[in-house]
């Protein structure tokens, strides 16, 4: 799968404010926290949803440098937590957007 397709899944998964979560990379339905790819989970931060799409750890650097080129140098995590799904959302839409500079779309 395409780096902008995993992107796009990602976002998709927390496009919907009950299925994004902050301060853990997912949750259950009872809001513990719990590993992203569990098939317990059922909300994620921006991260974990990337990490339960693409199950890997390291297909994030896309999503990185849109969090820090958009928000003054802030991490992935910063900008879930403390700016908020907007926020989040915005970064899935800029590194989708670079992905497809990438590939040539």
């Amino acid at each position: 799968m395409a780096s902008a397709d995993i992107l796009r899944a990602a976002r998709a998964r927390i496009e919907d404010p009950k299925n994004w979560t902050t301060h853990t990379t997912a949750r259950n339905d009872l809001g513990e926290p719990c590993n992203a790819m569990a098939d317990e989970a059922v909300c994620w931060c921006g991260y974990g949803a990337l990490v339960a799409e693409s199950r890997c750890f390291n297909c994030d650097q896309l999503l990185r440098k849109a969090a820090s080129d958009l928000f003054n140098g802030a991490s992935i995590g910063s900008v879930n937590d403390k700016r908020g799904h907007e926020a989040m959302l915005a970064v899935f839409d800029a590194a989708i957007a670079a992905a497809e500079a990438e590939a040539g779309r």
